[in-house]
């Protein structure tokens, strides 16, 4: 028998098309000395399986355990099934349910107090930004004079004073 008829049969054995017939042409090829190269690796397979299939299970109460088994199997009923789905169903409705409450996108109506908060937000970002600009004008107006009157380096030192306490002020402003 060549080789393809023989890769033929092999893959009929795999994917488990094969008759008795080729399956003992494959136990008989794979059991002698003058294998192709290239089925080499699939001989130490073969062998294993032709020892095992010889092989008889030791004990004898095998098939009784085997057949308790399937007996003590649970089997779910229909009626198992129909309720896990209404559970089911009935969890994904509470958890719609419990979305729509929660981000109640129905009201859109603000209390006073609500109203109130915002107005008084409001008025006290444009007096931050007030006290801010009246700052930037003050600080503006020391650089100048600081820069005819000091050395170099003390006026570096006093910006970085000053720049730093506007970052303090801006940071509080955004907040």
């Amino acid at each position: 028998m060549n080789t393809s008829e023989i890769e033929k049969l092999i893959e009929k054995f795999y994917n488990g098309n094969s008759s008795v017939q080729e399956e003992e042409i494959l136990k008989n090829y794979f059991s002698k000395e003058n294998v192709a190269p290239h089925l080499q690796s699939l001989k130490a397979h073969f062998i294993f399986l032709n020892q095992e299939k010889s092989k008889e299970i030791d004990d004898h109460n095998f098939e009784n355990r085997f057949e308790e088994a399937l007996d003590n199997e649970k089997i779910f009923s229909l009626r198992r099934i129909i309720h896990l789905k209404w559970y089911f169903a009935s969890g994904v409705a509470a958890c719609v349910f419990a979305v729509i409450f929660l981000f109640n996108p129905f009201s859109n109506e603000w209390s006073s107090k609500e109203k109130e908060a915002v107005k008084n937000y409001v008025e006290l970002k444009k007096l931050f930004n007030y006290g801010n600009n009246k700052f930037n004008d003050g600080l503006a107006q020391v650089k100048t004079k600081q820069r005819i009157n000091t050395p170099l380096s003390e006026m570096e030192e006093f910006v970085n004073i000053i720049n730093n306490s506007s970052k303090i002020f801006k940071g509080s402003k955004k907040n």
